[in-house]
């Protein structure tokens, strides 16, 4: 039996999504975010889907959902965010998690991207 392969969506589909929901002002530290990594030199190489309030971001167009997936959720309530990274290998199941205010999301979501090297930085010599 095959695996589901879900698609997608754009960076301009996911921010129009986020602009026209009703309850976007007690979600608005998630649309931040959702800017700032639209606007980021990582856009281009990451891809994204919904999951309700949640952002599901991942590294191809096609992907397993059950593969390697980094969730990123607002909770209003508390004023946080969550990232949990999804990972397999094999059929075991690792996790990465953190919480951090929302003025942190950014700098907590480009970490995780240095962490896992989902981006290899340049190295230029004088």
């Amino acid at each position: 039996m095959s695996r589901p392969i879900y698609k997608a969506q754009t960076w301009p589909d996911i921010l129009k999504l986020y602009r026209s929901r009703e309850e976007k002002t007690r979600f608005s530290p998630m649309l931040v975010l959702l800017e700032q990594i639209a606007s980021s030199r990582y856009a281009g190489g990451l891809y994204a889907n919904t999951s309700m309030w949640d952002v599901l971001v991942v590294q191809t167009q096609e992907y397993d959902p059950d593969g390697e997936v980094l969730r990123i959720s607002y909770n209003p309530g508390l004023q946080e965010f969550h990232f949990e990274l999804q990972e397999t290998s094999s059929t075991l199941y690792n996790r990465w998690a953190r919480k951090c205010p929302a003025e942190k999301a950014f700098h907590t979501f480009e970490r995780f991207l240095q962490m896992k090297k989902w981006f290899v930085e340049e190295i230029h010599n004088p």
